[in-house]
């Protein structure tokens, strides 16, 4: 067998090898299998409910909007998409072949010594030359084995994936700033109870005081309100500290200078629409965290095909056309034009395992990526179903605390009554008193949580602020910034 038939077999062996198509891995074949319906009982998908129109307020979409304007974190994360949509379109243009044009001028002398001219055997004779060249050369690397294909898809799943996590990051941002802003409102709500308080258990101590210097109470009485005074005084002052730290929180958030002071915030507003929870087979499309995770997958199996790729040939064509002339009023001249053309096929036999070693690297890849996928999706899910039962909790317990608060108050004013009447003690009054402060304290955190809960399912289904405009990476750092990966 000659040589060239030998040849011959090997190319169409690595053709063959090389166009057979193998199997895409596919993000949906996850083990994590979404039962039919939610543990609790949910409203199915709308989007009107998902906006959660019902948790926002005027206030708090300025809020919202000045965040998404001034917080530094996103634009990092603007950032991170402007490189990968750069990269991606690196990887595009790999497909196209390489054009570049040049002029070239050249003047070179040369000596000859020992020349047979009579006369001139001892002499050193010079000749200087000029030459002016145009050309133009083009190089392009044959995609036969879809290599640059893959490389080009996976930039692109890299920037899909960016600009998913960067959507993901606006509504993450969002719903911190509704949380820390139902913090502040609801330090706001404690401070002007604990104000309320301070200035019952003041005017109850006054009384005291006043039976006390009359001989109509003892001093056990006397101290007992003092103390409940003094007590209410420090509740007071620790209310303050809360709402101030919220609300310097909340300055940070929406890239303010964190001074503690902030106009007065409104009181939260209460859910009452059902949970728009949907299907948990819908949570895989609305979540720009689990999509950005799918072309994180997807991008890894691209990078996976191009390193398996690389083990197959090369081939390449390159040319070159122009002129060449001693003077430059000859460069346009078609009978001083020169060309040249070639083909390349490269097929790599050794480089110390450095190709083997890159398959095994994307191979690794594409296991980390498919592990943070599926551990994403049990994320998820784990996020939708808790918010659910948190939610169905909540309502409960704020019932039966909202019905505790009506009765605690009821009875103040019952024991207040009767102790002017002489008919109960004050031991029964300062009882009530606390009684009714803390059912009306732990109402007010019990909506907290009620409204915080809901930011945190709003999230977790992929929902947003009805009004919320979110924005675009480029449009945030630089609004000129093509950022198109086509």
């Amino acid at each position: 067998m000659s040589w060239g038939s030998i040849l011959h077999s090997i190319i169409l062996i690595l053709v063959f090898t090389g166009c057979r198509s193998g199997k895409d891995i596919d993000p949906n074949a996850s083990p994590v299998t979404p039962p039919g319906q939610w543990g609790m009982n949910s409203a199915p998908i709308d989007d009107r409910l998902l906006a959660f129109s019902e948790l926002k307020t005027d206030e708090l979409d300025l809020l919202i909007a000045t965040a998404l304007e001034r917080n530094p974190d996103l634009r990092s994360m603007a950032a991170r998409v402007q490189l990968a949509a750069a990269n991606a379109r690196i990887a595009r243009a790999d497909l196209f072949p390489n054009i570049g044009f040049g002029l070239l001028g050249n003047q070179t002398q040369q000596n000859f010594i020992g020349l047979p001219i009579p006369g001139a055997e001892n002499d050193v004779l010079t000749a200087r030359f000029k030459s002016f060249g145009f050309n133009m050369n083009a190089s392009w690397e044959l995609d036969i084995w879809g290599r640059l294909r893959r490389g080009k898809n996976a930039a692109k799943a890299e920037y899909i994936s960016a600009e998913n996590d960067f959507i993901y990051y606006q509504l993450s941002l969002a719903a911190q700033v509704a949380k820390t802003w139902a913090q502040a409102s609801s330090a706001q709500s404690q401070l002007e109870l604990s104000v309320e308080t301070s200035n019952n258990f003041q005017t109850t101590s006054d009384r005291i005081r006043e039976r006390f210097l009359q001989g109509l109470s003892p001093s056990l009485e006397y101290r007992l309100a003092l103390n409940s005074s003094e007590a209410a005084q420090a509740l007071l002052q620790q209310r303050q500290e809360q709402k101030e730290a919220s609300v310097r929180l909340l300055q940070v958030l929406i890239g303010q200078y964190p001074d503690g002071k902030l106009n007065n915030v409104s009181a939260l507003p209460f859910p009452n629409e059902p949970v728009p929870a949907g299907l948990p087979s819908e949570l895989l499309q609305r979540r720009p965290d689990l999509l950005a995770a799918q072309w994180r997958l997807k991008a890894a199996d691209h990078r996976l095909w191009a390193a398996r790729k690389a083990l197959f040939p090369r081939l390449s064509l390159t040319s070159s056309s122009g002129t060449s002339t001693p003077g430059m009023k000859d460069l346009l001249n078609t009978d001083f034009t020169v060309w040249s053309v070639a083909g390349n096929l490269t097929q790599p036999l050794f480089q110390g395992g450095r190709l083997m070693a890159g398959i095994d690297f994307s191979k690794a890849n594409v296991q980390q990526a498919l592990s943070d996928y599926h551990s994403s999706l049990l994320r998820a899910f784990n996020e939708v179903e808790t918010g659910l039962q948190t939610d169905h909790w909540l309502r409960k317990r704020h019932d039966h605390l909202r019905k505790a608060a009506e009765q605690s108050r009821a009875a103040l004013a019952l024991a207040e009554d009767r102790y002017e009447s002489g008919l109960a003690d004050l031991f029964t009054v300062l009882e009530s008193q606390r009684r009714q402060l803390n059912d009306a304290t732990q109402l007010i955190e019990v909506r907290r949580l009620l409204y915080a809960n809901r930011i945190d399912l709003m999230l977790a289904l992929g929902g947003a602020f009805q009004s919320t405009k979110y924005q675009s990476a480029a449009s945030i750092s630089d609004p000129n910034l093509n950022l198109s990966p086509n």
